[in-house]
């Protein structure tokens, strides 16, 4: 077992690069003096999200956070 673990670790450290962080873009602030474009009144009704709810598949995987879908049903 421990060989294949090491032929693991041997093959995604050869494979792996480093990304330059220098490169990537700085986000543009959208919301800066524009009162009129910010997300203030966003409602939501108790029917919309069981509508949303009911399209969880139970036998799914559980989101990045670790929820399983079986939870919020």
């Amino acid at each position: 077992m421990t060989d294949i673990v090491q032929s693991f670790n041997t093959y995604f450290a050869s494979v792996f690069t480093q990304e330059d962080t220098n490169t990537i873009p700085k986000p543009v602030n959208i919301f800066v003096n524009s009162e009129d474009r910010k997300l203030t009144d966003v409602t939501h009704t108790q029917q919309a999200i069981d509508m949303e709810l009911a399209k969880l598949g139970i036998d799914k995987a559980a989101s990045p956070d670790g929820l399983s879908p079986r939870l919020l049903l």
